[in-house]
């Protein structure tokens, strides 16, 4: 059993993320072989999604505009390619928008894009790392498998395309983060979504800020997730033991108070109590969160 969790935790890929907050956290790289399985879960929802268009447009050209399938074949065709363009790209960027960088497919092998700053998930970062996924693969590899398209160009031109194509599919073999192309150009990677138990609330054993005046809206409470918390355990219980000096707690609670968009002199003044407030009403609303099945492993994840 020893050997195999020391394997285990061998196999295991992790890197450190320094968010603006200053405390680094820690994630485990998605491995190459869940990246793949998550694409192709994916292309199979594109492609179910396309099967569905063309069931749509049959039915719109045949009972709506009473055109048959033969007489407007070219007219499909171009609906097709089209929808085809539409729903790869509005597909994944859709779903990394509104999921915070997962697609169905990234959900269901637990795994999710995030910015490699620690910053939030920018609109322009999905847009670069899903766009220069044609230019990747699905262009070329596209070309290579349609001859008929390159009868215009030399014979040896699909050699090119042969080595482009697997170039691109070995450069995540090639880097310590399994970045693709698209993830250089972004300035994101992918992570497997943290699977966080919230541990034994020590707080509650104290009587620290049982009567603290600071409060928090949820608003505040909804920006951090369980692995926030529990990375602030750790930095709250190095304060205990005396190996985190009011210096650095000050440092800390002013970058949250900052993030959250809480106004006043706590943060500088009592850095410790703010902390310690935070964290309980933090953890306060991520059990609440959790009673009712939403969960929000970090500040990189939706509700869900």
């Amino acid at each position: 059993m020893a050997r195999a969790n020391r394997r285990q935790a061998q196999t295991k890929q992790l890197v450190k993320i320094l968010p603006p907050e200053g405390v680094p956290l820690e994630f485990e790289l998605a491995s190459l072989s869940d990246r793949l399985t998550a694409l192709v879960l994916d292309l199979t929802f594109i492609f179910l999604s396309l099967i569905a268009l063309v069931l749509f447009l049959l039915f719109v050209l045949s009972a709506v505009l009473g055109i048959s399938a033969s007489g407007g074949g070219s007219l499909i065709l171009s609906l097709l390619f089209l929808g085809l363009f539409a729903i790869r790209q509005g597909y994944f960027l859709f779903f990394e928008l509104v999921w915070q960088g997962a697609t169905p497919g990234k959900r269901i092998t637990s795994i999710q894009v995030v910015s490699r700053d620690g910053g939030a998930l920018t609109t322009s970062a999905l847009i670069s790392r899903n766009l220069l996924r044609d230019v990747e693969v699905f262009i070329p590899l596209g070309l290579l498998l349609a001859p008929q398209s390159l009868a215009q160009y030399p014979d040896w031109i699909g050699v090119p395309l042969f080595v482009w194509v697997i170039i691109m599919m070995l450069i995540p073999y090639l880097n310590r983060e399994n970045l693709r192309m698209g993830d250089f150009l972004g300035g994101t990677m992918v992570i497997r979504v943290p699977k966080v138990k919230l541990r034994e609330d020590k707080a509650r054993q104290t009587n620290w800020g049982s009567k603290s005046d600071i409060t928090f809206t949820p608003k505040q409470l909804a920006i951090y997730g369980e692995y926030e918390l529990e990375t602030l355990a750790d930095i709250l219980e190095q304060a205990d033991q005396g190996k985190a000096d009011d210096a650095k707690l000050a440092v800390i609670a002013q970058t949250i108070a900052k993030k959250i968009g809480y106004e006043g002199e706590t943060p500088r003044r009592r850095p410790y109590i703010f902390l310690r407030t935070f964290y309980a009403a933090q953890r306060s609303a991520l059990e609440t969160r959790l009673l009712f099945g939403q969960r929000k492993a970090s500040k990189h994840d939706d509700e869900s």
